[in-house]
């Protein structure tokens, strides 16, 4: 789907997400989002349920040409504790590499998920890059995190459900074979989630980019 591992991408289908390799910040790669009319959205579900009092993500953008939107990273923690996505502060026009940051307080004890990622709505072309997310001031690589493990069978029988709604109801279930894509997509359940829906997030986005899908996302029962 052109995006970095564990990346998932949702919004306006004319609008195209693609690595960079030209235009960067830091390292060999960025990533470009161009659209025009509509809104695209790239989305990373950390991977545990962080202690501390403080999360901090931040990143470097890069625009040309931002009309009529903005863009801006954007960070939730689910169920409804925090959410920014920079609108009162979004970056538009032409601009150079410029970093953005966002901080919220958490609440380990009433966390479900948390989510970071980066949005372009409007017309023109953003590039971000450099993404680092810190727990009150520690790399996240080195932060303690709550371990909670999922029940594998809630998952598995959970994504399922899933599948068997999709290949119904879809309407691009015609894209695919069935019987070779269902036990790809169930490889890909994440047995070392913390939650449920962080077991079947990756497996929903296989399925969805093997359907050629850039319209459905999965959203946790949690969430508004």
């Amino acid at each position: 789907n052109n995006l970095p591992k564990g990346w998932y991408i949702s919004g306006s289908p004319s609008y195209k997400a693609n690595i960079d390799t030209k235009n960067v910040q830091n390292g060999r790669n960025a990533l470009l989002i161009e659209g025009n009319g509509g809104y695209k959205i790239i989305t990373l579900g950390l991977p545990h349920n962080y202690t501390g009092k403080k999360i901090t993500f931040s990143g470097y953008i890069k625009t040309e040409n931002i009309s009529d939107g903005q863009a801006a990273l954007w960070m939730r923690i689910d169920p409804k504790i925090a959410f920014d996505n920079m609108q009162d502060r979004g970056i538009k026009g032409t601009t150079d590499w410029q970093k953005a940051e966002i901080t919220l307080s958490l609440n380990p004890e009433a966390t479900d998920q948390i989510l970071i990622g980066a949005m372009l709505s409007g017309s023109g072309k953003m590039w971000i890059d450099n993404f680092k997310v810190t727990i009150d001031g520690t790399d996240i690589k080195d932060a303690k995190f709550i371990i909670k493990t999922v029940d594998q069978k809630e998952a598995l029988d959970t994504l399922n459900s899933i599948i068997e709604a999709t290949k119904n109801n879809s309407i691009y279930k015609n894209n695919v074979n069935w019987n070779e894509l269902i036990p790809e997509v169930q490889k890909a359940l994440n047995p070392n989630a913390n939650n449920v829906f962080n077991a079947v997030k990756p497996a929903v986005a296989l399925m969805l980019d093997k359907l050629n899908d850039n319209h459905s996302f999965l959203k946790s029962k949690n969430t508004s």
